[in-house]
């Protein structure tokens, strides 16, 4: 019953990282888009 409670633990939170990830990478993307920085 702890296992199963850790892993979910474990998945949520991986989960969550990737989430975070992907929408730091999707606002950099829109700002580079909408926003260009001189080169």
């Amino acid at each position: 019953m702890l296992g199963i409670k850790n892993k979910k633990r474990k998945d949520l939170a991986f989960i969550g990282n990737r989430s975070i990830f992907f929408s730091l990478f999707l606002i950099s993307f829109l700002e580079s888009n909408f926003y260009p920085h001189p080169r």
